[in-house]
């Protein structure tokens, strides 16, 4: 199953290691580590899940194909892939907590396995400084 990042409706930045990718229609901010970053930049509908682990082990990062799978998981849940993999009915997601147990990382390594941070961005109106407050930012 190929994957597919989404690209329309995003403005992507740069920001040091990380990525920060704004949503134009959900109107939200996800910034991808590192790790998510380069699984999410690695899904262009031709690599596998392999082929994407090999390529976190060539950038120095954890690269279990769990690891993969967690950051597609995360990528997928905020809806920045066009196309992820089919899961089965009832089939148990990869946790970040079964992924650090199985490969034994801890403190500044568990920092590296995949992590997309999300949260809804206020509209223009949300800045002015009538009244009332305004709560559309967290809808």
């Amino acid at each position: 199953m190929a994957l597919r990042a989404r690209r329309s409706n995003l403005i992507t930045q740069p920001m040091d290691d990380e990525l920060c990718v704004y949503d134009l229609v959900s109107k939200r901010c996800h910034v991808l580590n590192k790790t998510a970053a380069l699984v999410w930049q690695q899904c262009d509908g031709n690599s596998t899940v392999a082929d994407i682990a090999a390529r976190l082990e060539q950038a120095g990062l954890p690269s279990d194909e769990d690891v993969v799978l967690l950051a597609i998981d995360q990528l997928e849940k905020e809806g920045l892939l066009e196309e992820g993999l089919p899961k089965a009915p009832g089939a148990a997601r990869v946790s970040r907590r079964s992924v650090v147990s199985k490969l034994g990382v801890v403190g500044a390594a568990a920092a590296l396995l995949p992590l997309v941070e999300s949260i809804a961005t206020p509209t223009p109106v949300c800045g002015t400084s009538k009244t009332p407050p305004c709560t559309s930012a967290t809808a």
